[in-house]
């Protein structure tokens, strides 16, 4: 990273994980970023699957500071 801060705002996710299995569960403004929070969890030292439920917020709307 270049110095930057990432805008967080774009995405909401929440992960359950267990015995290695992540399960990431929310939604991001564009849907090229999932595959980056996939990636981002399957990067986590013990990980060795993930599936989850992330979906794309196509109406632009973000989450709001309590996660929803």
């Amino acid at each position: 990273m270049s110095g930057r801060i990432p805008d967080t705002s774009l995405v909401s996710v929440a992960v359950e994980g267990r015995e290695g299995q992540v399960a990431p569960d929310g939604s991001a403004e564009a849907e090229a970023l999932i595959p980056v929070i996939e990636r981002l969890c399957r990067g986590v030292d013990g990980v060795v699957s993930v599936s989850g439920h992330m979906a794309c917020r196509t109406d632009g709307s973000r989450p709001s500071h309590d996660g929803t």
